[in-house]
This record gives C-alpha cells, structure tokens and sequence, in this order.
C-alpha cells in the first residue's frame, strides 16, 4: 500500500492536495515564462525527489517492523 501512495504521489496531480499546488504545472508555468526549461524541469525533479524519499524510507521501515 506505501508503494501505491508514493507512485500516485508521482504519477497524478495529488500532490496538489498535499504541496497546495502542482509543482509540475508549475514547471510549465516557470519554463514558458523564463525559457530556461532544463533548470525549471530539474527543480521540478528535486522537488518530488524531496517528497518521496522520505515517503519511500518510512514505507520500508513500516514493512520490516510489520514482517517482524
């Protein structure tokens, strides 16, 4: 089940829900605006890699003291 929130985290706009925005329309918004798209887009990327980490790490925790 932590697998399946972290991959709708990723792949759908539920983040907007959680970040108050959608960080990827952002992106967009930030790219077309500055048209510097690679730095826009890395951002983006950190961002959700900033969310998920540590969504990943706790979802392993959980299932190791859950398997015990």
């Amino acid at each position: 089940m932590g697998n399946q929130f972290i991959n709708l985290i990723k792949n759908s706009s539920v983040l907007a829900f959680v970040a108050g925005f959608d960080l990827m329309y952002q992106g967009n918004v930030i790219a077309s605006d500055s048209l510097q798209s690679m730095n826009a887009y890395m951002c983006v990327g950190l961002l959700y890699l900033i969310i998920t980490l540590p969504l990943s790490y706790y979802m392993r925790h959980l299932e190791k003291k859950l398997a015990a």
